[in-house]
């Protein structure tokens, strides 16, 4: 059955955010982008970083690294099966470690380009781990491009070649995690953003692509019961503005109710998944 999904920048269904200050740009001209296809994609398991462990506050530094943790081990369990299964945008795919793929850097392999999990900082930058503020993100690169890897084999990235936002749930205690469904989701975005840069003269963003989708896809929502998460709304929204704001039948259900029905691509409903693109304060 065909899938809808609604590609939609309306705030009553954004996470919470101050102003935008993330680089919201693809990096890499199209040309690269169409010729990551003929390279190994290195896909990262994630490893725990000491640097980010020690910098927790002495107060909630236990439950700050118990949430850290269980972020990454929930990622390493979802990314792989979901790489394996949906990505299609490279013929060969291999699965490193941290501290393997710091290696590819150190040498500036020319044949592979890395998926890593990050978190895309105020001003533009790339970093592991935000607490506070932050977009997560998967971010796409070469191991031979713009980046310094220092002698305690810390990799600084100045420009990544391509991002996708991740869409991702946050309890209470900070921690981040994931789901089948909504890694399938983010890994599909992110080919078809890849894919559709190839015609461009310049590559554009997620957001210019959304815009461009919705042209088209925006028309096929009559009639469609849209499905949000319960705690999808704007801060400031209530549900019933956001009903009459949509014009249309909206239901408020539970994440795994949400993946359910995107997993089984029912024609007479659409999902909305939130993709913060701004600073998010947690």
């Amino acid at each position: 059955m065909h899938r809808t999904l609604l590609l939609l920048a309306g705030t009553f269904l954004f996470l919470g955010r101050s102003n935008a200050q993330i680089a919201e740009r693809i990096w890499a001209e199209p040309a690269v982008l169409k010729s990551f296809t003929k390279r190994i994609l290195v896909v990262e398991l994630p490893e725990p970083n000491t640097k980010v462990i020690d910098d927790f506050p002495k107060k909630t530094a236990a439950a700050d690294e118990a949430a850290y943790r269980a972020s990454l081990e929930n990622y390493r369990a979802v990314i792989r099966p979901a790489i394996e299964e949906h990505w299609k945008y490279n013929s060969q795919i291999e699965f490193m470690t941290t501290s393997q793929i710091v290696e590819l850097f150190t040498k500036k392999s020319t044949k592979h380009v890395v998926l890593l999990r990050a978190v895309l900082t105020d001003g533009g930058g790339v970093s592991v781990f935000s607490r506070y503020m932050g977009v997560p993100a998967l971010v796409m690169t070469r191991t031979d491009g713009d980046h310094k890897v220092s002698k305690k084999g810390e990799v600084t990235i100045m420009k990544h070649d391509f991002q996708m936002y991740l869409t991702t749930s946050v309890a209470e205690d900070g921690t981040e995690s994931y789901t089948a469904a909504g890694m399938k989701f983010t890994l599909l975005q992110a080919q078809k953003l890849l894919e559709w840069n190839w015609g461009n003269k310049k590559s554009e963003s997620y957001i210019k692509y959304c815009k461009d989708r919705s042209k088209v896809n925006c028309s096929k929502m009559k009639n469609k019961e849209l499905l949000v998460e319960e705690n999808g709304l704007y801060k400031s929204v209530d549900k019933a503005e956001a009903k009459a704001a949509y014009g249309g039948p909206i239901s408020f259900v539970t994440r795994q109710d949400l993946d359910a029905a995107y997993e089984s691509g029912a024609d007479d409903k659409a999902v909305l998944y939130s993709m913060p693109v701004g600073t998010i304060l947690r």
